[in-house]
């Protein structure tokens, strides 16, 4: 499972930061608890709720399981999501990022993103939130994804699961190194770069 670095887009619950950062500088972004709330806004400062046919249901919230992700991807040349998660209740947080960092990775378990996954096998589904960040400071220095997991707890907040997220990160530093023989040099670098980056991580969680 995967791991990765920052360029954190908008939400009603993270701190906002768009600063690109030299490959050997960056650091990545870890609230460790994230609450609930019941008057929840999105990055549009619209209250938090889940309507129309764009968004796609990845977990529903009920009484054995009380974490609802839901996801809304709005493309652009950032691929840009909207995230929303549910306690089962009427409390709710809302989060916007990018994935841009996907160029570099292209391929992870054979499938698209996970939002949510059961890391530890007891029936309750964890929330994978997936963040994009510079791998130095120009453009063709491209973008690394990263990852961080976390749990509910008590239908209050989401916590940092910092043994689930070391796991997502040490998958990912593998998933950047296979194949690299077959990519040209300034695609290994960029894998290289957020492999390292991720790596320089695990020792923070």
């Amino acid at each position: 499972m995967p791991s990765w670095r920052i360029c954190l887009f908008a939400t009603a619950f993270c701190i906002v930061s768009s600063n690109a950062y030299p490959a050997n500088t960056a650091r990545i972004f870890e609230p460790s608890r994230i609450s609930f709330d019941s008057q929840a806004i999105n990055e549009k400062g619209n209250p938090c709720r889940v309507e129309g046919d764009d968004w796609t249901l990845h977990t529903r919230a009920g009484a054995n399981d009380p974490l609802g992700v839901h996801s809304w991807f709005k493309g652009g040349s950032g691929r840009y999501w909207s995230i929303a998660i549910n306690n089962g209740g009427n409390g709710w947080i809302c989060l916007s990022t990018s994935t841009l960092g996907w160029r570099t990775l292209q391929k992870f378990d054979d499938g698209p993103l996970p939002w949510t996954r059961d890391f530890d096998g007891d029936g309750l589904n964890e929330f994978i939130y997936w963040q994009s960040s510079a791998l130095g400071q120009s453009i063709s220095s491209g973008y690394g994804l990263a990852a961080r997991v976390y749990r509910i707890r008590g239908r209050s907040e989401l916590v940092l699961d910092s043994i689930a997220t070391l796991i997502i990160r040490r998958h990912l530093i593998m998933a950047y190194q296979r194949s690299m023989d077959q990519l040209p040099e300034w695609s290994r670098q960029q894998r290289k770069n957020a492999a390292e980056l991720i790596r320089g991580s695990l020792s923070e969680i």
